[in-house]
């Protein structure tokens, strides 16, 4: 009965909730519309909002972009710029010191002028007794060669045979006597004065043929012209007694008298071994400064750099300019061909051979030029040169000189030795050893020979040349450090040594 009952109440119950679901109110139907709009239409918003957002994203996107553009557009001209300032500095610079040399020169030149006026008024200004003491000095200066003229003249009108024998003799005579030879006068020349013969007798000075010089063919730029202005002389002239020698050839004609001085670097143990076995010393003075330089390119932002890691670069330890404080750039380090003298520069003053790191025959170049080219293309490149040969190139515009030890390479920090790679040019000259005393190794050797008269003589001629040979070596390397030799080599691109 109960059980009956709750069937039927609960099938009641069943059927109510039915019919109250089936049947809405148009007031609920009203609402249950209103909220499907309202839901479409926030739904609608939404999307709208979201395509809004995405346009103003876009946009901004693109703004960005252009903005990026013209900074980097503008950092490129303000690049250009600078770099086309740079360059027309330097030519100014250049245009200046040409005009400064010009003007020494000038200065020179009425230096010059005027002491051969006050020479040939002192010449003027002499006394008839001067004059007749001068003429009486001139008259035997010729005396031999006008009696030898009359001698061979006697010799012709005797006969052929005798005269030419006689010929014979004076020539002879005449190449034993070097005077008489330098007195003669050129074929189809007018004979000087007395004044003209005592002003270049006065401006004479120490013969050309006195001076064999030999050195780089890069240095004989400088040093032929350097012996000609010394000897007030063409310069063609001055070229037939320079000649170009690498640094072991030039050390061994050195030694072997056949150079009177050679401009090289100093010599080392082994040439002063050789010197020393001749009997010989090698005395040698700075006469010009130079440096070893390392080109960077001009965007990157790492300007300084130390001596260890330089040597850190080229032995393969530092790869990528972010070690150094730069960009994440990897480190192109470019090398000189083996027979180049940057390359011999580096093993000398940065690293040994056997420590440089192995590279690829693209990154080993034999020119400055080539280096320059190829360092201005990469951002992450580096290279290494002479300052000499730097300050020659007509432009290495998008190329740096890198400090080094913060000490920036120049004619001043180099000129006064500050810069850490900075590199000399010597003079040098071979002078006879001290003497030691006589069998000092063997106190039982027989004492020599008492030498003859005629070989005492002829030593001490020797010795007498050879102390001449000294002092017109020792007057041309001190002219060279003086101001018109030092200003000749600043105009011809090198730097003058003024430590």
């Amino acid at each position: 009965m109960f059980n009956r009952n709750k069937d039927a109440a609960g099938g009641d119950g069943s059927e109510k909730k039915k019919s109250a679901k089936g049947k809405l109110t148009p007031e609920q139907k009203a609402i249950r519309n209103k909220q499907k709009v309202e839901r479409a239409a926030a739904a609608q918003v939404r999307r709208a909002e979201s395509q809004v957002k995405r346009a103003e994203q876009a946009v901004q996107n693109r703004e960005k972009d252009e903005e990026k553009k013209k900074k980097e557009k503008a950092k490129k001209a303000a690049n250009k710029v600078k770099a086309q300032e740079k360059k027309a500095k330097q030519k100014e610079k250049k245009k200046e010191q040409r005009a400064a040399n010009k003007m020494k020169a000038q200065e020179k030149k009425l230096r010059q002028q005027e002491a051969k006026a006050q020479r040939k008024a002192e010449l003027e200004a002499r006394t008839p007794l001067q004059k007749s003491i001068d003429r009486t000095l001139k008259i035997k200066k010729f005396l031999p060669l006008t009696i030898l003229l009359v001698v061979i003249g006697v010799g012709a009108l005797v006969g052929l045979s005798f005269g030419s024998q006689i010929a014979d003799t004076a020539k002879t005579t005449m190449a034993m006597v070097p005077f008489l030879n330098s007195g003669e006068e050129k074929e189809g020349e007018p004979a000087k004065t007395e004044e003209e013969a005592a002003k270049a007798e006065e401006e004479e000075k120490e013969p050309v043929e006195g001076i064999a010089i030999g050195g780089t063919g890069v240095l004989r730029e400088y040093f032929a012209p350097a012996l000609a202005a010394y000897m007030e002389v063409e310069e063609k002239e001055a070229k037939a007694f320079c000649s170009s020698k690498n640094y072991s050839d030039g050390y061994k004609e050195l030694i072997a008298g056949k150079l009177q001085i050679l401009f090289t670097e100093a010599p080392t143990d082994k040439e002063n071994e050789l010197a020393e076995k001749a009997g010989l010393e090698l005395k040698s003075v700075p006469i010009l400064n130079g440096g070893l330089v390392f080109l960077i390119n001009e965007a990157n932002p790492v300007k300084d750099l130390t001596l260890a890691q330089i040597q850190g670069i080229y032995d393969g330890t530092i790869t990528n300019w972010k070690d150094l404080g730069g960009e994440d750039l990897p480190i192109i380090a470019y090398q000189r061909s083996e027979n180049t003298g940057g390359q011999s520069g580096l093993y000398k003053y940065v690293l040994s051979k056997e420590k440089l790191e192995k590279t690829s025959r693209k990154l080993k170049l034999s020119t400055t030029a080539d280096l320059a080219e190829a360092v201005a293309a990469e951002k992450g490149a580096i290279g290494y040169t002479y300052y000499y040969y730097v300050n020659k190139l007509e432009t290495s515009e998008g190329t740096e000189l890198a400090a080094v030890n913060s000490i920036e390479p120049n004619a001043d920090t180099i000129g006064e030795g500050q810069y850490p790679l900075t590199t000399y040019t010597y003079a040098v000259i071979a002078v006879a050893a001290a003497e030691e005393a006589a069998d000092s190794q063997d106190s039982t050797k027989e004492p020599a020979e008492e030498p003859s008269e005629a070989e005492l003589k002829a030593a001490e001629k020797l010795k007498t040349e050879q102390q001449e040979q000294l002092r017109a070596n020792l007057r041309f390397i001190q002219w060279i450090l003086r101001e018109d030799g030092q200003a000749l080599a600043a105009d011809k691109g090198f730097v003058k040594h003024n430590d």
